[in-house]
């Protein structure tokens, strides 16, 4: 064994020398060139990367410049009316969705939005707007004094009428409407109420009453609210949503407090009569537009809080440089980045068309970042691998490629101007160097050397394989030559011992002579098979073992072979049992071969026997074979050995199996004999308890087979 380990270690030496090492630096080599391919490509990408983020950058400067040059012309326009040019920035912002408002600012330090249609004004802008009046005639007064004093509706309803017959200003009789409904509903007029409520929305829509209240607004409450009491759920719907309406369509002037009081009664209201209904499944369509009302209510609540913290901030900021012309030029655009809170405002500013007004465009950041920097973006960078990302001041992510993982950043740079005032950065994704092989221009040389180094490695373990077998085989010729001289010499030292003594007649008795000559017979019998076996494997390895073939009749041919070999382990104390099941076929066989494999079986069978020593031999038939079994109760065999113990020179794998006697060809002999009798041998063991050789004959060898087969392995 430590032989054949040094020249395992050898053969491994000299491949690793004579080829290992050549092409592990042939594969350094191509693997050091690779990565230099891979560290030009990376300098390519990152100057293609520069270039794509010089490209973007231009491109977004380019299209503010065109925003600002086509407002300028717009603004700029002769005989131009206030609702010609409001009507033009609104296709403008069609045309260009970054565009979130064109304001003015004059020096009453007063800022004017062209298009936007604020939910609600700020105070100030507020109380400029409103027209304020007081209701002092007379018969008001004594109006009032009968309703709130007195209850006497009735009488109070007759001078609120006289009253409105009197009146002439629209605010003035719009406000006694509203008086007169009021005391309707008191008077359980209900049905007046309501005539008089719709009567104010539809000829009095925008009228205020002195407190400043939109009298419609009002009106549009109290029909919910009546048609509530009367449980026409669907028409106090309507009413509140037309009151919804009308705060989304900015009908009435209201400040922020007035807003939120008007839309928090209207949802308490609707969501109240929703939730009423609610698994009902009605009212489907008046479910679905108030669904969007808040959706829209909110959308536009957001942009309105920002153009009046917008409107109330810019004075401040710039209305001093903007008296002072201390802005550069008075032709060109200039653009300031302003942030307020969590606000930022994009700013464009042109000081003074000809006049007193400043003018801006204020840009709305997502839809600048969604709609100019996005398709600048996508239209500049072809490749769907390349990462990008833009983030804003703060760092956070404002746009991305789709990569989870962008891998090493190459680039980060900002825009013109720092307008808008984000970065963008470029990556190029985390390669694996191996992985580059694929794409690499250089991957020749990778891809030979894996096949030279596969073909290298099949070959080393194919020699590994090749010497380790031949390694094996000289072993086991030396133990078969070891084991047959022990297995001739004992039966010759045996029958030369008892000749000695049977030739000096120093014999005790006439039984005890007979046991003598049944040792000899044994003995000269078991040389006969060990050199039959050894003859006959060495004709059929060199192809020219003859069998002849004649038909037998089993039963009679087993009962011959089991007579003859119990004669021979009778002495052993071996019992040999015969089971025939009737009927069976007779068979077509070379005699002496299926002799000599029977025996073979029968022989292993005593050789490996424990304590019980029973051999069975049983003979059946199927539907295809003639079956002959030899079963024994021995030591029995490991399952992973029964497709070794038919190779020659085999003897078992553990060291008790190896300490009996025998050559380990007795198998190999059994199968080559059946096989070329078209037969097979199968084997069931059990180890501890036993095995059963089962030789199979098929039926199919019939009578045209020749006499005398000349078998070939």
């Amino acid at each position: 064994m430590a032989q054949s380990l040094r020249k395992r270690q050898k053969i491994v030496i000299l491949f690793t020398l004579g080829i290992g090492c050549p092409s592990l630096i042939l594969g350094y080599l191509a693997f050091r060139g690779i990565q230099n391919d891979q560290a030009l490509m990376e300098k390519e990408q990152l100057t293609e990367h520069r270039f794509m983020a010089r490209q973007i950058a231009e491109s977004i400067a380019d299209s503010m410049k065109t925003v600002e040059t086509v407002l300028l012309q717009t603004l700029t326009f002769p005989e131009r009316t206030t609702a010609s040019l409001a009507d033009d920035i609104k296709k403008l912002k069609v045309l260009f969705p970054s565009i979130e408002e064109v304001f003015s600012y004059d020096e009453t330090q007063d800022i004017l939005f062209c298009t936007a249609k604020l939910l609600y004004l700020g105070e100030a802008s507020y109380f400029s707007s409103i027209t304020q009046y007081t209701l002092t005639t007379q018969t008001i007064r004594q109006a009032q004094r009968l309703e709130f004093e007195q209850q006497n509706y009735n009488e109070a309803l007759r001078m609120y009428q006289q009253a409105f017959a009197e009146g002439s200003d629209r605010s003035v009789k719009g406000e006694i409407l509203n008086h007169i409904a009021r005391v309707q509903k008191k008077a359980g007029l209900v049905r007046d109420a309501i005539r008089t409520y719709q009567t104010i929305l539809q000829d009095y829509c925008s009228e205020q009453s002195e407190n400043g209240l939109p009298l419609a607004l009002t009106a549009g409450l109290e029909l919910g609210a009546i048609h509530t009491g009367r449980m026409d759920t669907l028409q106090a719907l309507e009413a509140y949503l037309n009151a919804c309406q009308g705060l989304l369509e900015t009908r009435w002037i209201l400040n922020r407090s007035q807003y939120v009081f008007y839309s928090g009664k209207i949802c308490e209201a609707v969501e109240s009569l929703l939730t009423r209904d609610q698994g009902n499944g009605r009212f489907p369509d008046q479910k679905r537009r108030w669904i969007e009302f808040k959706q829209k209510s909110e959308e536009l609540g957001n942009m309105t809080e920002r153009l009046l913290m917008f409107q109330a901030q810019f004075p401040d900021r710039f209305g001093a440089d903007i008296r002072t012309s201390s802005l550069d030029s008075l032709s060109v655009w200039q653009r300031f980045n302003w942030g307020i809170g969590d606000q930022q405002f994009l700013i464009s500013l042109h000081d003074r068309l000809g006049g007193n007004t400043c003018w801006g465009i204020l840009f709305q950041p997502d839809s600048l970042s969604k709609h100019l920097i996005q398709k600048a973006v996508l239209s500049i960078v072809p490749d769907e691998q390349t990462g990008w990302i833009v983030r804003d001041k703060d760092g956070q992510v404002m746009l991305s490629s789709v990569h989870k993982n962008p891998g090493l950043m190459t680039v980060q740079t900002g825009f013109h101007d720092n307008f808008p005032p984000w970065s963008l950065e470029f990556y190029q994704p985390e390669t694996i160097v191996f992985g580059s092989l694929l794409t690499s221009r250089r991957s020749i040389y990778f891809y030979m050397f894996l096949l030279i180094g596969g073909i290298l490695i099949f070959g080393l373990i194919l020699s590994i394989r090749s010497v380790s077998h031949e390694l094996e085989l000289s072993r086991m010729k030396y133990d078969f030559v070891s084991t047959i001289s022990h297995e001739i010499k004992s039966p010759l030292t045996s029958i030369r011992q008892i000749s000695e003594m049977l030739q000096s007649g120093r014999q005790p008795s006439k039984e005890r002579k007979q046991q003598y000559y049944d040792v000899l017979v044994d003995q000269s019998e078991r040389l006969s098979l060990l050199i039959d076996n050894i003859l006959d494997f060495s004709k059929m390895e060199d192809g020219k073992r003859l069998f002849r073939f004649e038909w037998v009749d089993t039963e009679s041919f087993l009962k011959e072979i089991a007579e003859a070999f119990e004669h021979r382990i009778r002495h052993e104390g071996f019992s040999l049992r015969i089971e025939i099941q009737r009927p069976i076929r007779g068979l077509k066989i070379d005699k002496s071969a299926m002799t000599q494999a029977i025996t073979n079986i029968m022989d292993n069978a005593v050789k490996f026997s424990t304590n019980r020593k029973e051999i069975v031999i049983l003979g059946f038939q199927d539907d295809q074979c003639v079956n002959i079994s030899v079963q024994d109760f021995g030591m029995g065999m490991k399952t992973e050995e029964m497709d070794k113990i038919f190779d020659r020179f085999y003897r078992g794998g553990d060291d008790l199996a190896r300490t009996i006697r025998g050559s380990g060809l007795g198998l190999t002999l059994v199968k080559q004999i059946v096989e070329a009798h078209h037969g097979r041998v199968e084997v069931k063991s059990v180890l501890g308890k036993g095995s059963t050789f089962t030789i199979r004959l098929p039926f199919q060898f019939s009578d045209d087979r020749p006499q005398e087969s000349n078998h070939r392995k």
